[in-house]
C-alpha cells in the first residue's frame, strides 16, 4: 500500500481541506434515496452528500435501492432507514503521523442489508476469527437442509437452528467437537425456493462425514447432505466462511421484491453468526485498537473539490479509492452501535 506523505514529508495542510465548500462539484446522483419522515431532527444523521454516497455506495447503486424499498415496504423504523440512508456521511480524512497511512472515518449504519457494511464487518470477524484460532485443529462443515415448501422462510431458518441445537446436544457431536462459529447462508436453488445452510468452522480433530451425516438425518427427519473439509495452511475455508458474514443473501434476490421483502422481515432479531461450545467467549464485535494517533485532516468532500487543482489532494484522493476501504473500516471509529432491527 502507498502511503503519504513520505518520511520527512508533511501531512496534507488541514486549512486546505477544512475551508472548502463542502457543497461545491459533484452533480448530485439521479432519483437519490427519499428523505426519512417521522423521525425527531435532533435524531437525524448528519445528511450524506452526493461525493460521500459516490464513494461508498457506487459499488451498489442498483441494489442499494432495491434494499431500501425493501425496507420501507417492510414498514422498518425512521430510525433504522435513516441511519441505512446516510451510511457513509460525516466523512473525514484521518492521517496516522508514524504508520504513515490515510484512512476514512464516517457514519456507518451496520445494517445486516448494508453491502459496505457487511463487507467490512466480514473482514473484522476474519480478523478476530485469525487471532483466536492460533493452532486449534480446525474444520469446514457445511449443513444443508432440505427445503419445506409449505414453510416461510423464517419458519425453515427457525428449523435450521432449532435442529442445529439439537445435534450439538448429542453425545456423537460432543464427543468430537469442542466449539467453533457457524455463519447462515441463504440461497435460492434452481426451483427459485429458499435453502438455506450452515457454513461451520469448528475445532475437532476428526470429524467422519458419513457419522455427520447420519447424525444430521437424525435430528431433522429428511436432510442429509453434508460437507466436511480440513482447514489447511491456506486458510481459503477461513476466507470462504467469513465472506458470508457480510454477504448472506444469494444475489438474485435483490431483483425479486417478494423474496427480498421475506429476507428482511425473517432476519430481524436473528443472529447470523453463532460462536458455540468452548468457542462462546469469541468476541466478534471488539472494536479496534488501532484508534489512537490519527488526525482528522478535514472531509471526504472538501479533498475532492482540492483535487481538481491539487495534485497533492489527488494523490491522497488515488490512494483512499485504492485503498479495499472494507478492510480498513475495521479499524474506523464507527459512530454508531449495532440496531437490533438491522
Amino acid at each position: 500500500m502507498m502511503h503519504l506523505p513520505a518520511e520527512g514529508e508533511s501531512a496534507y495542510p488541514a486549512t486546505a481541506l477544512l475551508d472548502t465548500d463542502e457543497t461545491a462539484s459533484h452533480v448530485p446522483p439521479k432519483e437519490p434515496l427519499p428523505q426519512v419522515e417521522g423521525l425527531r431532527d435532533d435524531y437525524r444523521l448528519t445528511p450524506i452528500l452526493p461525493e460521500e454516497v459516490e464513494f461508498r455506495h457506487s459499488g451498489w447503486t442498483a441494489r442499494r435501492r432495491n434494499v431500501w424499498d425493501a425496507l420501507v415496504r417492510t414498514v422498518q423504523s425512521p430510525a433504522r432507514l435513516d441511519r441505512f440512508r446516510n451510511c457513509g456521511s460525516g466523512c473525514v480524512v484521518e492521517w496516522h503521523p508514524e504508520e504513515k497511512r490515510w484512512r476514512l472515518s464516517a457514519n456507518y449504519c451496520r445494517d445486516r442489508c448494508c453491502q459496505p457494511c457487511g463487507a467490512a464487518r466480514s473482514h473484522q470477524v476474519e480478523a478476530a476469527l485469525r487471532s483466536w484460532i492460533d493452532d486449534r485443529p480446525l474444520r469446514f462443515v457445511t449443513l444443508t437442509l432440505r427445503h419445506t415448501p409449505h414453510l416461510t422462510l423464517a419458519e425453515q431458518l427457525k428449523r435450521l437452528y432449532d435442529c442445529f441445537g439439537c445435534l450439538r446436544r448429542r453425545i456423537w457431536w460432543k464427543d468430537k467437537v469442542k466449539g467453533g462459529v457457524a455463519i447462515l447462508e441463504l440461497k435460492l436453488g434452481h426451483d427459485a425456493l429458499w435453502h438455506p445452510h450452515l457454513h461451520i468452522l469448528l475445532e475437532s480433530k476428526f470429524l467422519p462425514q458419513k457419522g455427520l451425516s447420519h447424525e444430521w438425518f437424525a435430528v431433522t427427519g429428511d436432510s442429509y447432505i453434508v460437507d466436511v473439509r480440513l482447514v489447511g495452511g491456506t486458510d481459503n475455508e477461513l476466507r470462504y466462511v467469513c465472506k458470508y458474514v457480510g454477504k448472506p443473501l444469494d444475489s438474485s434476490v435483490y431483483n425479486r421484491a417478494p423474496m427480498l421483502d421475506e429476507f428482511v422481515r425473517a432476519i430481524k432479531g436473528k443472529r447470523l453468526i453463532l460462536p458455540f461450545g468452548t468457542w462462546h467467549k469469541l468476541n466478534l464485535d471488539a472494536e479496534s485498537k488501532q484508534s489512537i494517533g490519527w488526525i482528522t485532516i478535514g472531509s471526504l468532500a472538501g479533498l475532492i473539490a482540492d483535487a481538481q487543482t491539487d495534485e497533492h489532494a489527488q494523490s491522497v484522493l488515488n490512494i483512499l479509492n485504492g485503498i479495499d476501504l472494507a478492510r480498513t473500516e475495521m479499524n474506523l471509529s464507527t459512530r454508531l452501535t449495532s440496531d437490533p432491527d438491522g
